[in-house]
């Protein structure tokens, strides 16, 4: 929009040549400084833009250097801390003992090799055991039936 504004005048340009030249260059002039005049408005605001993002990053920066000292401090404590450590050879001992029970222990063992078949036969178990008290339970109960005859045809036949 303003661009069409500032070409305006210019489809008049030949005419107004003619008669004032000088009314053709101060309004060229006019154009052009109102021109220069946003586009120093618009430089202004990208320096104070710039100026925030760089005043941001500095901060930024600052808080990233501090954690990195930081972390680099850890680690060296940390890489100190196993080489000094007091309790080193109790945990080394410890580490041993539990790497001789797991290799001792037989279930440890196929517990650690198959912790999917040892569940599945588990559960195979639980079933077969559900079967056989539910077999057992109906077996009880045609027993049962079959007394309650007995006693009944004994007890009427009297």
């Amino acid at each position: 929009m303003e661009n069409s504004a500032f070409f305006l005048p210019l489809i008049h340009l030949p005419m107004l040549m003619k008669n004032n030249l000088e009314l053709v260059q101060e309004l060229l002039e006019s154009r052009l400084d109102s021109l220069n005049e946003k586009i120093d408005i618009n430089n202004k605001h990208i320096v104070e833009v710039l100026s925030y993002i760089k005043e941001q990053t500095t901060r930024t920066n600052g808080r990233v250097t501090i954690l990195e000292t930081k972390v680099n401090e850890i680690i060296i404590n940390e890489s100190k801390h196993i080489m000094n450590c007091p309790r080193i050879t109790d945990i080394k001992e410890l580490e041993q003992k539990l790497d001789n029970f797991a290799e001792e222990n037989f279930i440890i063992k196929v517990l650690n090799r198959w912790p999917k078949q040892v569940v599945g036969v588990i559960i195979a178990g639980v079933i077969i055991t559900i079967c056989v008290a539910a077999y057992s339970i109906y077996q009880a109960n045609d027993a049962i039936t079959q007394f309650k005859h007995e006693l009944i045809e004994k007890t009427s036949t009297k």
